[in-house]
């Protein structure tokens, strides 16, 4: 039988058991309602809560954060204190709170920095010249510049606070860049440091000498500069333009020459000074003339004193049969030049009376001796309009050794040819004439052409740097034309403008021809005529013209017309070629290959591509064909079978060397 005595205390013994487990297991507690905070750059107090059961005790990692109290048991409310913060960064700390038992909790602390210290600007980049450059400084505290370089000073070199430092550059007169670094301490020990670049002078050409030869010309330099400038030269016998300028990067200063009259080589310097900095010279040298008479002798529009042509004052008419004898017969021992006085010459064309030639030189010249006949500024021949039309204003047949240079003709009178070189049945040979520097102006009245070479015999024809516009009233009118056996006649550097027909016409055997660094420009004419034509007219049966073989277009600008360059027939077909073409060989030139091409060229032209040289020359604004042959029928001649014109551009060799007759 169970105690009731023993069971009541066993159950007392469970249940103390039980309470005394559970009150072993209870958590103290500490905590605090933040684990980090920041302070402003002047500093102050935090306030903290600490919820704790337990003895505790605190720890501040740096002197400038202080926390109160040190220590304490149960709940507290502790204070942080940071000081000033007077270094140039921002700072970090932190506290630690201690318990009794258990695991410590730690506070991180940051504080801004009170110092002000700055610029408005990290880095400069200076010009070339002297200048003072303003850099702004803020500060809060007490600061020192300076500079590493002698050509970069500082002013003021140190300040209290807030101020303003002048960085003062001299002068970088050569062509390079410069550096040197600016440096501002503050009195905490914050250091800025101001990448400091001077470039160099941007002054520069491309060229350091130009030389011309005798005849008058330009040549532009290119500067290339930042700066402003200014051009002085002390010689007379060319001009500048502009003499000035402000400095935008790169500008072109054109020198233009004068003619050279005499056979001495002469030299001048150009000096191009900037506002600041060494300034550039420029070697400018002309040769001498080539051709300048043992023997002057002038002429006028009217004779003047003696008229013997001894001196300007002597100047004899340039219409006397005479004087053109004197002329000729001193040839024989010296080389003579016969300079035109300014004046209107008109008269040549009105004394030549209807279908008649005005100032004639037949037989002239000698081939030892050379003649040169200069005219210049104010000397112009005129072809008037209101009279019956003339045959040619000047000619020359069976002429030789002779340089024509610097005359000016206009009038829009009728006249077949302006200037003719010839060599006529029964006359000598006209060779070796230059024409350089002359202009054909307004001339709507030509016939046939400002200019002509014509007939066997007529060879070593040079035109240099002259000029046609607005030449011809139809498409019969042509600047040049050379036609019937002439060869080497040569065009260079010349400019062409509105013709109403073909601008340069090489007909019927005129070989060894050449085109070189020549403008041709249409804004008015027949926009079907080809720039350089070389064409025949047959009108026999069989045909009697023949294509020259030998041909140089080398360096020309062609623009804005229908056809550059080309190669016509019109007629019957000479005995042995084919110039008018069957369907089948009509064909081949539009479509075939670049080997079809050339060997029907060759069998039914003679026209051999590789004497032919088609090199480097611009097309802008030819809509059509830029080399092309043409084939037609007229003077009652039939069809084979195909007319029309045909592109062969491509068939020419680009790289073909010059031939020996071109040199």
């Amino acid at each position: 039988m169970c105690d009731f005595k023993s069971l009541t205390r066993a159950v007392l013994l469970v249940l103390l058991f039980f309470a005394c487990s559970k009150e072993q297991t209870i958590v103290p507690q500490f905590s605090v309602d933040i684990t980090a905070d920041s302070f402003p750059p002047t500093g102050g107090i935090k306030t903290i809560t600490l919820s704790s059961d337990l003895s505790w005790s605190t720890l501040s990692s740096h002197d400038w954060l202080t926390v109160s109290p040190e220590s304490g048991t149960g709940n507290a409310t502790l204070t942080l204190t940071a000081t000033e913060n007077n270094t140039p960064s921002t700072r970090k700390g932190s506290v630690t709170l201690l318990p009794e038992t258990g695991d410590a909790i730690r506070i991180t602390v940051s504080q801004s920095s009170n110092l002000i210290f700055a610029i408005d600007a990290r880095e400069l980049i200076l010009d070339a010249s002297p200048q003072d450059t303003v850099v702004v400084v803020t500060s809060n505290s007490p600061w020192q510049a300076s500079s590493n370089v002698e050509w970069l000073s500082v002013t003021p070199m140190s300040g209290p606070g807030d101020g303003v430092l002048t960085l003062t550059a001299t002068l970088n007169d050569t062509a390079h860049k410069r550096m040197s670094v600016v440096t501002l301490s503050s009195e905490a020990g914050e250091v800025i440091e101001i990448p400091v670049t001077q470039n160099g002078i941007l002054f520069a050409t491309d060229l350091s000498e130009i030389s011309f030869g005798e005849n008058p010309g330009e040549h532009s330099i290119t500067l290339t500069t930042d700066i402003p400038w200014e051009v002085s030269f002390e010689a007379d016998w060319f001009s500048v333009d502009p003499v000035s300028g402000n400095g935008q990067k790169e500008e072109k200063v054109t020198v233009t020459v004068h003619r050279n009259t005499t056979q001495e080589e002469r030299t001048a310097i150009i000096t191009i000074m900037p506002e600041y900095g060494s300034s550039i010279e420029i070697t400018v040298i002309q040769k001498g003339a080539s051709y300048v008479g043992d023997i002057v002798r002038y002429v006028s529009y009217e004779a003047s004193g003696n008229s013997s042509g001894d001196s300007a004052a002597n100047a004899a008419d340039f219409l006397s049969p005479s004087f053109w004898e004197q002329v000729n017969s001193d040839l024989e021992s010296k080389s003579v030049e016969v300079i035109f006085l300014p004046g209107d010459y008109t008269r040549a064309y009105i004394s030549a009376g209807s279908g008649g030639n005005g100032l004639a030189f037949n037989r002239m010249g000698n081939e030892n001796n050379r003649l040169i006949l200069t005219g210049g500024e104010g000397v112009l021949f005129k072809v008037p309009e209101g009279y019956a039309k003339r045959n040619t204003l000047i000619h020359f047949h069976g002429s030789q050794n002779i340089t024509f240079r610097d005359f000016s003709f206009s009038g829009n009178g009728e006249i077949n040819y302006v200037l003719a070189i010839r060599t006529p049945s029964g006359y000598p040979p006209s060779r070796n004439i230059l024409i350089e520097n002359c202009s054909w102006t307004d001339m709507r009245g030509v016939v046939y052409g400002a200019t002509g070479c014509h007939f066997e015999g007529t060879t070593g024809v040079t035109y240099k740097n002259c000029i046609f516009q607005r030449i011809g009233f139809n498409t019969g009118s042509h600047m040049m034309y050379h036609a019937y056996g002439p060869t080497h006649v040569y065009v260079y550097d010349s400019f062409f403008e509105d013709c109403a027909g073909e601008y340069v016409r090489f007909r019927d055997r005129t070989d060894y021809g050449i085109v070189k660094n020549c403008t041709f420009n249409r804004n008015s004419g027949w926009i079907g005529a080809a720039f350089v034509s070389i064409p025949n007219y047959n009108n026999n049966n069989p045909g009697n013209e023949y294509f020259g073989t030998n041909y140089a277009f080398i360096d020309n600008l062609f623009q804005d017309s229908r056809y550059g360059i080309q190669f016509r027939h019109t007629g019957f077909s000479p005995s042995d070629y084919h110039y008018l073409l069957t369907a089948e060989e009509g064909a081949i030139l539009e479509s075939g290959t670049k080997a079809q091409k050339i060997k029907l060229l060759k069998d039914n032209f003679g026209l051999d591509v590789n004497k032919i040289r088609i090199v480097n020359n611009s097309y802008p604004g030819i809509y059509d064909k830029r080399v092309s042959i043409n084939s037609g029928v007229m003077y009652g001649a039939e069809s084979l079978g195909w007319t029309g014109t045909a592109d062969i551009t491509n068939i020419f060799d680009a790289n073909l060397p010059p031939f020996d007759w071109e040199k």
